[in-house]
């Protein structure tokens, strides 16, 4: 007679992973990295943020935003961008926003280094129309 151990099979790597911490409060943090929620697509981009990042307090809201492009954008290094993420700030009552942490992802997903956000720094008139019109609409009530 042969005995199995109760550590094989896909249920047994499941207890193991949350075993290891992964199923618990880590586990959310570490998902917040693959987690969008699309805003809109126009132009042949899309506009997501990530939910786990909103923070609206004292009339500023923060968060993470992507945006992919349908067909990558030729970068002036010869490599393809096919979406960005930035941190967003946006100032609900002075109608402006800001971008921080600007990075650039080429087509396999790796991070590109070395390309400026096109984004001037401070804080920036909300111009309608616009991804961070929408997101004020969104995150400023």
């Amino acid at each position: 007679m042969t005995r199995t151990s109760p550590f094989s099979g896909p249920v047994a790597r499941l207890v193991l992973i949350c075993g290891l911490g992964l199923g618990g409060p880590g586990f959310a943090a570490a998902q917040s990295a693959y987690l969008w929620e699309e805003l809109g697509s126009g132009d042949g981009l899309t506009v997501s943020y990530n939910p786990l990042t909103v923070k609206v307090r004292d009339g500023m809201a923060t968060f993470l935003e992507k945006v992919a492009y349908a067909t990558p954008a030729p970068l002036p290094n010869g490599q393809a961008m096919s979406y960005y993420t930035v941190s967003m700030t946006i100032d609900c009552a002075a109608d402006t926003y800001a971008h921080a942490d600007f990075t650039a992802y080429g087509t396999e997903g790796s991070v590109i280094p070395n390309v400026n956000d096109p984004t001037p720094s401070g804080m920036n008139p909300i111009a309608a129309g616009g991804a961070p019109a929408a997101f004020k609409a969104k995150f400023c009530k």
